[in-house]
């Protein structure tokens, strides 16, 4: 009787099959991350939309949103506790001393899981301020103080307010953005900002202006062009302290709303924190080179509502290569910060969630950030 051989696997054959399996392995990784990025992606979504549901119902019960930080500097965050059900947090602090005061220590401390983003890295345990991905809108300008954003310092805007100009549906509300990560040395402008100092900012005095020239200045913030409104704006924000008594004299006067906010605007640059409206476009990128005044505490406590830890500024466009600019918490030049770099996933003020490309055009970003603009017309991608 004549046996039948059975052939093996050969050593090729073996090899071979290693590789179709590590292959599948490979591509069913690739799938998990994927969809694990996509489930990461729709609870930040949810995070967001649920911070605005909570900032419509608030304003359901006050008649106007939150101030983005309030006199003691508390965030709109600590006054949105109650409709978003953590009313313990809430009764734990005192709202009439300072945030940093001792007594708010145990509310400072307590994580807020909702103000929490999936996408990035989780928060360092120890003894340190509860953080958060989620900044809030301040505005166009600089500073906090005076801003033209829904959220600025002592703000209190209402919806009818952002849906006669802006619209809602085009007025950033808050975006998601990566928090700072502790460091004083300047590795990534996503996690370190450079931090100046108001004295630094402080211009020399102005020389005293042409009378004649403030005064066709100031009648061209009235004009039905806008080039001729913008283009007078910005030669009196040049002429600075020169222009002051004449633009007071102009309010006495009681003009026009739109002159009236110009004027507002013009004359918010020459209090002692209007310096940081007149900040350069490279302002802090000298700094980042040198390696000098760096900081990681980006939205490094949900309880306060300052610069860069709540609130954040549309004065430069997302994922900017610049870096952050902070200006002792009262304002200052920041970029909502992705991982990915193509992306950024805001809140808009009718409550809606959207992905905007890194590659907006500044214009367009600023606008959308400014409730006030009824100039810039806004085309979402």
């Amino acid at each position: 009787m004549v046996r039948q051989r059975r052939r093996g696997f050969s050593q090729f054959d073996l090899l071979v099959i290693i590789a179709i399996i590590g292959f599948i392995v490979g591509f069913l990784m690739v799938a998990v991350q994927r969809a694990r990025e996509a489930a990461r992606r729709i609870e930040s979504t949810n995070n967001l939309k649920q911070i605005g549901l909570a900032v419509h119902t608030y304003h359901d019960t006050e008649n106007h949103f939150p101030p983005g930080c309030d006199k003691n500097n508390f965030s709109a965050y600590a006054h949105l506790l109650p409709y978003i059900e953590q009313n313990n947090i809430h009764a734990q602090i005192a709202f009439t001393k300072p945030v940093s005061d001792r007594a708010n220590d145990r509310a400072r401390m307590t994580p807020v899981k909702l103000f929490l983003s999936p996408r990035d890295l989780p928060p360092v345990a120890g003894d340190k301020p509860a953080p958060t991905n989620y900044l809030l809108n301040a505005g166009a300008l600089p500073a906090l103080k005076g801003n033209n954003g829904p959220f600025c310092l002592d703000s209190k805007v209402t919806l009818t307010e952002v849906t006669n100009a802006n619209g809602t549906s085009n007025t950033v509300m808050a975006v998601e953005t990566l928090r700072g990560d502790g460091g004083t040395k300047a590795v990534d402008v996503r996690r370190q900002h450079v931090a100046l100092k108001l004295d630094s900012l402080t211009p020399p005095p102005a020389p005293k202006a042409d009378a004649k020239l403030v005064a066709k200045l100031i009648a061209e913030l009235d004009s039905e062009q806008f080039q001729v409104r913008d283009k007078a704006t910005e030669e009196l924000k040049k002429l600075g302290r020169g222009a002051e008594p004449a633009l007071r004299e102009v309010l006495k006067g009681k003009p026009s709303v739109e002159v009236k906010q110009r004027i507002d605007d013009l004359l918010s640059r020459l209090a002692p924190d209007g310096a940081i409206n007149n900040l350069k476009e490279d302002a802090g990128v000298q700094e980042w080179k040198d390696g000098k005044n760096i900081n990681g505490d980006r939205g490094a406590s949900w309880l306060d509502g300052r610069f860069l830890q709540t609130t954040f500024t549309g004065t430069r466009s997302p994922n900017d290569a610049r870096p952050d600019v902070n200006c002792e918490g009262l304002g200052g030049l920041s970029s909502p910060r992705s991982l990915d770099g193509r992306l950024i996933v805001v809140l808009f003020c009718d409550g809606h969630v959207q992905s905007i490309p890194t590659t907006v055009a500044p214009k367009m970003w600023q606008a959308m950030c400014n409730w006030k603009n009824t100039t810039v017309p806004i085309q979402l991608p």
